[in-house]
């Protein structure tokens, strides 16, 4: 039996993304081919690992997790600890990772050091946090470290899960600052506003036949309208 490279990386780094909505942001990164990607909350570093396993040019990686919070899956427990089976997990797989794990409350993230990197993150991953007040201060915090092309994404967006993401992320459409992209079974994407997505969105109906059942349609926005694409589980 043939693994497609979906399936492998779901059984063999175990991201919890569902794989529909996997697929689709590793197609919309193959597209825009970020330098550098932030992800806030790194767990167990496996949305990261998946990314550096997919996409096939350099990125610099760089996670944010408060080790002091357990959340009984067994996953490391220290930055060293994290970043270590980073390493070990990319070569077993005959990739190279290219990572720093900060062990860091987000809610009081060292500013600092992110200027001191000197990076305009392409791509920032919101995997935590659940009032929407904290949502929008750590928002504003990382977008002077933002490139112009720079894709949010977001997880757990649905109202059973994280709705204040969601509605945090909507805040800043109605606000001019960012344009929606992309909305998965529970995972979203936006844009900075003067990011032309077209050819992105249409990309992603391009590449997605195979993964996932999807359509692009119109939607208002407080009285403005935005086009987005939407995707849906297929049926198996």
């Amino acid at each position: 039996m043939i693994i497609d490279p979906l399936a492998r990386i779901i059984k063999d780094i175990k991201p919890m993304s569902m794989y529909e909505d996997l697929g689709v942001v590793i197609d919309i990164l193959s597209f825009t081919k970020p330098n550098s990607i932030l992800e806030l909350g790194a767990g167990s570093g496996s949305w990261l690992l998946a990314m550096n396993y997919a996409l096939d040019h350099e990125i610099k990686f760089v996670g944010y997790e408060d080790f002091r919070l357990d959340y009984n899956f067994g996953w490391p427990k220290t930055a060293t600890e994290l970043t270590n089976y980073m390493a070990e997990k990319s070569s077993s797989l005959g990739k190279v990772i290219d990572v720093d794990i900060r062990d860091e409350d987000i809610y009081h993230i060292d500013l600092e050091y992110l200027k001191n990197l000197n990076i305009k993150f392409d791509v920032v991953r919101l995997d935590c946090m659940e009032q929407k007040n904290k949502v929008n201060e750590i928002f504003y915090k990382i977008l002077p470290f933002t490139s112009d092309d720079c894709i949010f994404l977001v997880d757990d967006i649905t109202p059973n899960l994280c709705p204040n993401r969601f509605l945090s992320y909507m805040d800043k459409v109605n606000d001019g600052i960012l344009k929606p992209i992309w909305f998965g079974n529970k995972e979203g994407a936006w844009c900075k506003t003067a990011y032309d997505s077209a050819a992105l969105q249409q990309h992603i109906i391009d590449s997605i036949q195979d993964i996932v059942a999807g359509k692009s349609e119109n939607i208002f926005w407080n009285n403005l309208e935005h086009r987005l694409i939407k995707t849906f589980m297929l049926l198996r």
